[in-house]
């Protein structure tokens, strides 16, 4: 599971969300079979976020805010 990340609102539209997700998402692909985990894991704030997740591959579960990304597609992910 993804800790929150946030972007300071002074700094938002500047792709930084976008990098930091990449970070994550290389970081717990290079673990994967070392900590045995399959998908990674977002729970989001608010609605709004869901749709910044969906933009980068997560898929939304039915009526709830997580979003889940199978841990073969965050391997190797560029920033978008």
């Amino acid at each position: 599971m993804i800790g929150r990340l946030a972007v300071a609102k002074d700094r938002q539209g500047e792709r930084l969300g976008s990098i930091l997700l990449a970070d994550a998402l290389q970081r717990a692909f290079e673990s994967a079979d070392t900590v045995g985990s399959s998908m990674v894991i977002v729970d989001a704030l608010v609605e709004a976020a869901t749709g910044f997740y969906k933009a980068h591959g997560f898929v939304r579960l039915l009526d709830s805010l997580r979003l889940v990304l199978p841990m073969r597609l965050a391997g190797g992910r560029s920033e978008r």
